[in-house]
């Protein structure tokens, strides 16, 4: 590509054997060491006949790997680098090199999302102080229920979502909007779960508490995201279900049917 843009590179820089060699060998261990699933999603493919992305992509690769060792190992034999020439090493490598990286951005996304979810569940309050009577009881969040009186101190988180029944403050609901500005909160106010009060003291009349906080609905929201595919990737692997079975059959039957006029040819000649 770089000689059609610029003549004074040369069309083959490097000895046609030597450059087979090192693709040979990069190939190889391309293919072993970073197509193992696609090899894999190959053998689901021939056991439960069924097919994906990978199945697309371990089909290619690995055809394009073995007719190339072919072609390359023939030009040793008889001597006849032309056949070398039309090796497809570069297929494997780049092929793989891209989808290994598309998966690391994935991953790496993955893991910061997991990290974004420990950090939300990092942000639920462990205990609340609940007035029952004229009492204030120290409690489990798992022990609050709707319509309890939660007493929030300076300071604290705002134990479960509820309104105000007495007392004001200032919030911090950044960890809702964003704004780090605390919102001043009187009586008749919600608050939500989660948020920390920076000054005064009030009282809560618990409206949501355990799964249906805010704060939970955010966390399980994040969580099926993480483990959902999107909309083109499920697309993709249901026409990969068709696609690649039909396209295996189809590649087949034009191999075959393109070798047999040879292979009759070369019979007629014996004869």
């Amino acid at each position: 590509m770089l000689h059609a843009l610029f003549s004074f590179i040369p069309m083959n820089p490097l000895p046609l054997l030597f450059l087979n060699v090192f693709l040979f060998v990069f190939a190889t261990y391309f293919l072993i060491y970073f197509g193992a699933p696609y090899i894999y999603a190959i053998l689901r493919f021939f056991r439960y006949r069924v097919a994906n992305m990978d199945t697309l992509i371990g089909l290619g690769t690995i055809t394009a790997y073995w007719y190339s060792v072919y072609l390359f190992l023939s030009s040793l034999s008889s001597f006849n680098m032309h056949n070398a020439s039309h090796t497809y090493f570069d297929v494997p490598i780049v092929v793989i090199g891209f989808v290994t990286v598309g998966k690391y951005l994935e991953m790496r996304s993955r893991r910061i999302t997991t990290e974004a979810i420990k950090k939300l569940v990092s942000l639920q309050s462990k205990s609340a102080i609940v007035k029952r009577g004229n009492k204030e009881e120290h409690v489990d969040i798992s022990d609050v229920h709707v319509n309890d009186i939660v007493i929030v101190k300076p300071g604290a988180r705002v134990p479960v979502d509820g309104v105000i029944v007495e007392g004001s403050s200032s919030i911090d609901e950044s960890m809702i909007t964003g704004e780090y500005i605390p919102v001043d909160k009187r009586v008749g106010d919600s608050v939500i779960g989660g948020t920390i009060n920076k000054q005064g003291c009030f009282l809560i009349r618990a409206t949501k508490v355990g799964q249906d906080m805010m704060l939970s609905h955010i966390i399980q929201m994040v969580r099926q995201a993480q483990g959902s595919k999107i909309h083109i990737q499920r697309f993709v692997d249901r026409v990969s279900s068709v696609f690649v079975p039909f396209a295996f059959f189809i590649a087949c039957a034009a191999g075959i049917f393109g070798y047999l006029p040879d292979l009759y040819h070369m019979q007629f000649l014996r004869l």
